[in-house]
């Protein structure tokens, strides 16, 4: 299927059910009420912001007492659209798959793993750490607040060898990133969002992004100055518990 052509298609759909509404002297809020729907999906139909079910195509149709030639034309087109929607649903599905197949298997082989984060624990640190590899992260300091139930394994993990673990102070003149990301060896970068993972493998980018990574570390406090921040959250932390306890 190409793409050009499912965009084509879709168009065309929107297109022809704006004509055959503005041909029956409907406004968009009459349109919606006699076919059972909102002015907004009859507006974000006409626009191409939403695609419509056939069942919303034949209802409009009906409403708009298109001539059955048109009617056939819009249920046909109708119907190709869901079908391209389908294909294309696949395909993501199948290139995601992939994906995540191919940053296992980067990680996997990782010799050093570098994870910033600026909201909660990047998930490197919440995993086995493998005998051999450095993992090397940054949290922000309100990351490091908002993890209340991994302090202890946090305090841990920076007492282990092969792991540096370090927090950036509220105080310390950085400009942080507006997300998190994981660089592998020096190959892959990997940002964990809410919809999915993104996925950058353009060296440019990555030694981009490794050069971000190092002005974090440079701005971050490990060690001994990592666990008495630490000592302070946790304190601060339970005073505020004290606080609202009855």
């Amino acid at each position: 299927m190409a793409v050009a052509d499912a965009r084509a298609r879709r168009e065309e759909l929107s297109l022809d059910l704006l004509r055959a509404r503005l041909a029956s002297g409907l406004t968009g809020a009459a349109a919606g009420r006699r076919a059972g729907m909102s002015q907004s999906k009859v507006s974000k139909v006409e626009t191409g912001r939403l695609l419509p079910k056939v069942v919303d195509v034949q209802r409009l149709a009906d409403v708009y007492g298109v001539s059955p030639e048109a009617r056939r034309k819009l249920l046909s087109l109708a119907d190709k659209v869901w079908s391209d929607a389908g294909h294309r649903r696949a395909v993501l599905h199948r290139g995601v798959a992939r994906r995540q197949v191919a940053v296992a298997r980067t990680e996997a082989a990782a010799s050093t793993v570098r994870a910033f984060s600026i909201c909660g624990v990047p998930a490197p640190l919440l995993r086995e750490v493998r005998p051999g590899r450095t993992l090397v992260a940054v949290l922000s300091e309100g990351a490091l607040r908002s993890a209340s139930e991994h302090w202890d394994r946090l305090r841990a993990l920076s007492l282990l060898p092969d792991v540096e673990l370090g927090v950036i102070p509220w105080y310390t003149p950085v400009t942080l990133p507006d997300a998190g990301f994981v660089v592998l060896d020096e190959t892959m970068v990997v940002f964990d969002l809410v919809s999915g993972n993104v996925v950058i493998t353009d060296q440019d980018d990555v030694r981009g992004h490794l050069k971000t990574f190092r002005r974090l570390h440079r701005s971050a406090v490990f060690g001994d100055a990592f666990r008495r921040l630490l000592d302070v959250v946790c304190a601060d932390y339970r005073r505020l518990v004290s606080r609202r306890a009855p």
